[in-house]
């Protein structure tokens, strides 16, 4: 992270991952109370126009000079007075916009009082650009008028953050479930929203399962993203940002700034409707954005490993400790040289470590870098080598959630918003299914190209490491992976509301059918009738399905069908 002042409170950058948290927040809480900050300061104004009231917890990530987050959790008042003072110091803070019931998941969200839009690489360096400039730039690049501007603007390093003050939108998590405590053996009961009566909305909100203010928010924070082309995982809730005025230490230490531009007090989240997109033109916009963060990764790989053997070749035979002791090192050289000197020491660790003789291949791990070569002797993109799969197993989840994710790689020729959620959820149901972490790499090879062999390696082992598992909604991993409405029609398990109701319904038909006929309450003319109204009330089911509802064989079904064809030609 680059050389600190002698300014910068010690025990930010003494600090390892057992600390106690208490104990930091304690010290942060000391040093508010010794710190000098005006609390009538633009910045302390700014965080009490945009942090919300409801919630309990709100969190400030204190980045330390190897990059290790830590949170650290506050009350309202606390929060804000922690945000002004430790933005005085050479730090990297990042804050989030929403309060929190308990950890910082989407769910666990509670309210918002804005929509913050972060444009990157733009490269409006802080440090040289002033309020007018900025504002300039905004209104001519996105034709802008006056009242559509955000009432707040941050230059964040290079990049920019347009905040749009809203009214404080109150979010309920639909999952939560409460339990009676007087009746131990009851289950428990989904919990209420205790905001209903405070929403806008509430009369559309109906459904127990959906927070509308959630949708209503997620719809506007899109919908400007697309606006700006801005970055789309700004649309979770929970995504935290650069505090303004707060140090970016990437390439150089940069100091952030924060305008106020736009008097206008309306907070009313309508007054955004000029920036109002549809769902397709959104979920598009979603898909090309990743597909754009690919492209740029692999660009940046390649600068990154140019950049690294040029550096090496002008060391010469200078070694990284002789090149750091030097004064007149630029600060991207030093970050570089630090970089590969503790790569350098980490090597050396593992070298030294005592090697065990192993007859068998037993983790993944046992496969070289070597040996990548000779895995990657196709160039070809691995969608292009993968066929389409139809082999639907009833009754086997696992099984077709792999199916789908399979098919739904080839319908979108290798691209999909996220490959290492795309492989962890792969490990992670592989590893559900008792198949070790080695057979898991070679499985998850095939949707890979040679780039990315290492990057996926690590996700599948470190999926194996953690001791949790997780069974996602198939609700969930539609949304997480953008599928289309295509991916959701064509796919075999139930990746929409819709489906997931049709499917149960038909179960429950199936199941009441199977428990009248093994209590005895039907007679074979009811059973009969049953079935054939059944046949009647569905004509376009096929007989596959029919049959599987029913509980009955190919012989039973076709006589079924016949005396239905033969009532229906009477």
């Amino acid at each position: 992270m680059g050389k600190t002042k002698n300014t910068v409170p010690q025990y930010v950058f003494n600090f390892g991952q057992s600390l106690d948290k208490h104990s930091l927040r304690e010290e942060v809480k000391e040093l508010i109370e010794k710190g000098t900050f005006d609390s009538k300061s633009l910045l302390y104004e700014y965080l009490q126009e945009i942090v919300p009231y409801a919630g309990e917890k709100h969190y400030i990530y204190v980045v330390n000079d190897n990059g290790t987050f830590v949170n650290i959790p506050f009350s309202r008042e606390g929060y804000i007075n922690a945000l002004c003072c430790l933005s005085q110091y050479e730090l990297t803070l990042f804050m989030h916009p929403a309060s929190f019931s308990n950890w910082v998941t989407e769910n666990d969200c509670r309210a918002a009082r804005c929509i913050i839009i972060d444009i990157d690489d733009i490269n409006m360096y802080a440090d040289i650009t002033d309020k007018d400039t900025a504002v300039s730039f905004i209104k001519e690049t996105y034709s802008l008028e006056d009242w559509q501007l955000p009432k707040w603007i941050s230059l964040s390093g290079r990049g920019i953050h347009l905040i749009y003050p809203i009214d404080e939108m109150y979010f309920w998590d639909p999952t939560k479930t409460v339990k009676i405590k007087s009746d131990k053996n009851s289950k428990p009961l989904k919990a209420s929203c205790p905001h209903r009566s405070k929403c806008s909305d509430a009369k559309a909100c109906t459904d127990e399962n959906v927070c509308i203010n959630r949708l209503i928010y997620k719809k506007y924070n899109a919908c400007l993203i697309l606006k700006f082309d801005a970055d789309f995982s700004g649309n979770n809730i929970n995504h935290m940002f650069r505090n303004p005025t707060s140090y970016n230490l990437k390439e150089r230490p940069i100091k952030g700034k924060l305008f106020k531009v736009n008097e206008n007090d309306s907070t009313d989240i309508h007054r955004l409707d000029w920036a109002l997109r549809t769902d397709e033109e959104i979920l598009e916009y979603r898909r090309s954005y990743y597909k754009r963060c690919y492209e740029k990764s692999l660009i940046t790989k390649a600068k990154n490993a140019q950049r690294k053997q040029e550096f090496l070749y002008s060391l010469g035979d200078m070694t990284l400790e002789d090149f750091l002791k030097q004064d007149n090192i630029s600060h991207e050289d030093r970050v570089l040289a630090e970089k590969l000197l503790e790569k350098q020491r980490e090597k050396e660790k593992k070298s030294k470590k005592p090697k065990k003789d192993k007859k068998k291949k037993t983790s993944a791990k046992a496969i070289t870098e070597a040996d990548i070569d000779d895995i990657f002797e196709n160039t070809a993109l691995p969608y292009k080598k993968l066929k389409y799969r139809t082999n639907f197993k009833p009754e086997n989840r696992y099984w077709n959630l792999l199916l789908d994710l399979h098919n739904y790689l080839i319908r979108h020729k290798g691209m999909v918003p996220s490959r290492n959620f795309f492989f962890f959820v792969i490990a992670n149901y592989l590893k559900k299914l008792g198949h070790p972490d080695y057979y898991a790499v070679k499985y998850c090879r095939q949707y890979c190209d040679k780039s990315y062999y290492k990057e996926m390696k690590q996700t599948v082992l470190a999926t194996y490491k953690n001791e949790v598992t997780y069974n996602f909604t198939y609700e969930y991993l539609a949304f997480a992976l953008a599928f289309s409405e295509e991916d959701i029609r064509v796919s075999y398990c139930n990746f929409s509301k819709e489906r997931k109701m049709e499917a149960k319904r038909k179960n429950n038909q199936k199941q009441y059918a199977k428990t009248l006929e093994k209590k005895g309450k039907l007679s074979f003319k009811e059973k009969r009738a049953f079935q054939l109204q059944f046949l009647k009330d569905n004509p376009d089911i096929t007989d596959k399905e029919a049959m599987l509802n029913l509980g009955i064989g190919r012989t039973t079904f076709y006589t079924l069908k016949n005396e239905l064809k033969a009532a229906t030609t009477i």
